[in-house]
């Protein structure tokens, strides 16, 4: 369960999850996304994963259902809990993805492979 950001609930908002597939598995190569529409309840968003590969979470002010919404900006895209922790975790696991290639590299170099 992820608890809903603060200001933001079921109701009013839209939301996506976005999951960063890092091993090869099930067919879908290491590096791509895949996007889960999650379920809203009461006490947050709820997907069942699998890994604990990285993940982001987007959401957009829902469609006018009806009620009265503050005004909104021209960019009505989803908006993220932050760029800056995921920039992190990409940067952290492209360099440990080209150590480990260095490393394996220089390995079966020895080898004699």
């Amino acid at each position: 369960m992820i608890p809903y950001p603060e200001g933001i609930d079921k109701d009013n908002y839209d939301f996506i999850i976005g999951h960063l597939i890092t091993t090869n598995v099930n067919g879908a190569a290491s590096g791509t996304m895949e996007f889960f529409e999650p379920e809203k309840t009461a006490d947050g968003l709820k997907i069942h994963i699998t890994s604990a590969s990285p993940f982001i979470i987007g959401w957009k002010q829902a469609a006018d259902r009806g009620l009265t919404a503050p005004a909104q900006s021209a960019n009505t895209g989803y908006i993220t809990g932050g760029i800056v922790p995921i920039l992190i975790v990409f940067t952290v696991l492209s360099v440990a993805v080209a150590a480990f290639a260095v490393f394996n590299r220089r390995r079966l170099s020895k080898s004699g492979k």
